[in-house]
Order: structure tokens, then sequence, then C-alpha cells
């Protein structure tokens, strides 16, 4: 598992840096748009198995995104977000393959996105009483990475990927703050142990925290978009073996999205 990961991150980042350099998304391909949050694991997420709130929060956002997207796009492009993944402070969203007012430019698909997803985040993470008054308002931003896909198998890989990463940090996590291991002692000796998902994953189990890692991958989940106008959301478990799962969400969701 940890070759592939490594394999997996390195194909995945060469095809995020050359996507980056393409103008116009390509009508038959997947636009895949990640978005960051910009320290937003310091700030909610790094020293707590689970932020519920935070959870939360990101769902609405990421429903609210689906809902402004969807409006905007004209009708033979909807819905124009087919798909959503989120995992800890991150959400890749997956777009139609049709034409939309934006012209497929991947630059305004992505910096609107982000700056979309910021929008809405820092309106469902505010408290109650921050809403009343913008000085007490705290931005939750996001930035953008573009990444054109070939097809739905691509897709499941990258979604794949972006899973064991995400079990690999979470397991790390889990480390720090439930065990004896110090931050130097998995992030700075060589060889990292934070980058070693097998190794990472003996010392879970060692130390029987697996019900640990469960709460840290806690909010992961897959949206589709469905038949009404809202998007389909389901939680992931944390072990990213169940490929059936993910393989069914993307056919559903990308036949949405071919062109008739």
């Amino acid at each position: 598992m940890q070759q592939e990961l490594e394999l997996l991150l390195e194909r995945f980042s060469a095809l995020e840096a050359e996507s980056s350099t393409v103008d116009i998304a390509p009508a038959e391909g997947l636009l895949v748009v990640r978005a960051d949050g910009i320290k937003q694991s310091k700030r909610f997420l790094k020293d707590e198995l689970e932020n519920p709130r935070y959870r939360t929060a990101l769902h609405k956002a990421v429903g609210i995104t689906f809902r402004m997207w969807r409006d905007w796009a004209p009708e033979p492009s909807r819905p124009f977000i087919l798909a959503a993944l989120r995992l800890s402070d991150e959400v890749s969203f997956v777009l139609n393959r049709g034409d939309n007012y934006y012209g497929r430019r991947i630059l305004k698909i992505t910096t609107t996105l982000a700056s979309t997803l910021s929008g809405a985040m820092s309106l469902a993470i505010a408290p109650p009483v921050a809403r009343k008054s913008p000085r007490m308002l705290s931005v939750a931003a996001f930035d953008g990475r573009p990444l054109i896909l070939g097809g739905e198998d691509e897709l499941v890989s990258y979604i794949r990927c972006r899973r064991l990463l995400h079990a690999r940090n979470a397991m790390a996590k889990v480390l720090r703050l439930e065990s004896e291991f110090s931050d130097s002692q998995l992030y700075d000796e060589a060889p990292r142990l934070a980058d070693d998902i097998h190794r990472l994953g003996r010392e879970v189990g060692a130390r029987s925290l697996w019900d640990r890692f469960d709460r840290a991958v806690s909010g992961s989940a897959l949206y589709t978009a469905g038949s009404g106008k809202e998007l389909d959301g389901r939680t992931l478990p944390g072990d990213p073996q169940d490929e059936g799962i993910v393989r069914q969400a993307v056919e559903r969701a990308c036949g949405k999205g071919r062109r008739r």
C-alpha cells in the first residue's frame, strides 16, 4: 500500500502540474478542482481527533457551493458539479463535461469555485453572534488546484489516492495525540514515520487505537448530484479498500454529465 500511495501521489502531482498550464479544459475529459483549506487544519483540526462543528460547517458549505453553481449553469450543463469528495479540510469537486458561461476556462473556474467555497465556509463556520457583526467574522479560505482526468477510471484512482493520503495523515495524528510519539519522532527523524502508511498502521494496531482512527477520519464523505436539486452525500469508512462504493458513485454521477 505504501508503494501504491507513492506512485499515485507522483502520478497525480504530475497531472496537477500539467493541468495548471492548460487554458481551456477539454470537453470530453473530467475537470476536478481540489479546494484545500488555508491554515484551517491548524485552526480547527490539528489538536483534536475530530471537530463536529467544523465537519458540519464544511458539509453546509459544500451544499451552498453546489446550489450556487447549479443556478449559474445553463440548463444543458446542469448539474454543473457532478460529485464532491470531502476529506478533512479539502474538497475535490468533479465538474460536468459540458459547456458553461465560463467557457471551460480552467483559471476562471478554479478561482471562482475556490472563492465560492471560501465565502460559504466563512459563513457556515461563524458562530451566530459573529454573523450580526462583520468585525467578528473570521475568513475560512481555500485555494484551488485544477486536475484534468481522462475519465471515470482515473477519477476512481484519484479518489483512492486522496483517501489513502487522508488515512495516512489520520494515523499520524492519532499517534501524535494518543500515544507516546513526539512530533519529532513522527515528522523529523529519517525515514519519516509520518510518511509510511505501513509503519503507521502497525503502530496504531499495536496500541489498539483503531477506534481513535475511526474518529479521526469521521469527516470523510462522497457527494453525488441527486435527482433533485441537492447533493446526495454518504459518509465514507476509513478503510480505502472499498472501491466498489466509490466506483458506483462515480458511475452514477458521471452518467448525469454525459452529453446527450
